[in-house]
């Protein structure tokens, strides 16, 4: 993986992009694509944190339009569609009493 870039589609909430930025060790670019501005502000604090901010450009932006008026070029993709967050649903998931 070193050296190549990635492209994140749907970045939020972190884990993958920070993972995929660890194994670059230093060499490559990971974008992190997302919708929500909020969770790639959080993203970049914790690349600092794991200090891998090097490797990892935010990019604000819709996926489904994103590509109308950009061109990118990367050697892998990593699309979560549709972006649901499962991974952290037991920390959301509120009981429903049944």
């Amino acid at each position: 993986m070193q050296g190549e870039i990635i492209s994140d589609c749907c970045a939020a909430p972190r884990g993958k992009t920070l993972y995929m930025a660890s194994l670059l060790s230093g060499q490559g670019m990971v974008y992190a694509i997302d919708i929500n501005e909020g969770w790639l502000r959080i993203l970049k604090e914790m690349a600092k944190l794991h200090q891998v901010d090097g490797v990892i450009t935010t990019i604000h932006a819709d996926m489904r339009s994103y590509t109308d008026n950009n061109t990118m070029k990367c050697d892998k993709v990593l699309l979560d569609a549709p972006c649901s967050g499962l991974g952290v649903l037991s920390k959301t998931c509120v009981g429903t009493g049944d």
